[in-house]
């Protein structure tokens, strides 16, 4: 599996023009997920290797509360409801030559769901505490809506 992530982490950086382009159009979405204080957290075959949240791209003329729904199944294999998200508001990735708008949601559950990753996508999924999100192990966007849950919520505290 780690051969896999090497070979991931040289993929990313070999398609980074690609991605900037791609990350430059439409909105993105990030989820909290929180459960006994610590938050699932996953990493990406194809990436840096650092740890991330649930979410991704919206698709055309797709709302950012059903895409974030969307893309924490596909992931993570959690279903949630609308209901159960709280919006944090929407804020600005800007990391190695990329940019782009992402919507914050936090979710506390109250037990453990059995989790499912995406297998073309999500190399692990993990329960992560909250001190784990920094800039040296998670993606600046990660570590940011991590940081505005703790600002916003008790859930971390």
């Amino acid at each position: 599996m780690r051969f896999l992530r090497l070979i991931g982490a040289a993929l990313y950086w070999l398609a980074w023009p690609a991605y900037k382009v791609y990350f430059r159009f439409g909105d993105r979405t990030r989820i909290v997920i929180v459960q006994n204080g610590e938050i699932l957290a996953m990493q990406q075959w194809i990436g840096t290797g650092r740890w991330s949240l649930p979410g991704g791209g919206l698709h055309r003329g797709e709302q950012p509360v059903q895409g974030a729904l969307r893309e924490l199944r596909e992931e993570t294999g959690v279903q949630v409801t609308p209901q159960q998200l709280d919006y944090l508001g929407i804020h600005d990735y800007r990391q190695c030559g990329q940019h782009f708008r992402f919507h914050v949601y936090v979710c506390e559950l109250s037990s453990r769901p059995a989790l499912r990753r995406q297998w073309y996508e999500v190399s692990r999924l993990a329960w992560l505490p909250p001190a784990a999100f920094t800039l040296q192990s998670a993606g600046s966007d990660a570590v940011q809506s991590v940081q505005l849950v703790a600002a916003h919520t008790r859930l971390l505290q």
